[in-house]
């Protein structure tokens, strides 16, 4: 696994949700990683945030965010295929 790659791809899901304004939501659909790869480099990134957001895992994904901006990381295609509509940021690597 690249780190450095899976770092910048977490970081623009945090930029691209946070730039909404209380509204943003992103969903990132693993094809090429797991949970277990992901989940310490998404906490590692957290750590370093002033305002950290919360991590939860829930049903095998990592829900990532705060109040209304919110990241879904899944290796689940029904998950992804079953995204709302008005996520604004979808990315299936």
């Amino acid at each position: 696994m690249d780190t450095v790659h899976v770092l910048k791809i977490i970081d623009i899901l945090y930029n691209d949700c946070i730039s909404a304004g209380g509204d943003g939501d992103a969903l990132w659909y693993l094809r090429d990683y797991t949970i277990d790869e992901i989940l310490p480099l998404v906490e590692e990134y957290n750590s370093k945030l002033e305002y950290p957001f919360e991590i939860e895992i829930t049903d095998g994904d990592i829900h990532w965010g705060q109040n209304q901006e919110w990241i879904i990381i899944t290796p689940n295609r029904k998950t992804y295929n079953t995204a709302p509509t008005w996520m604004q940021f979808v990315l299936k690597t």
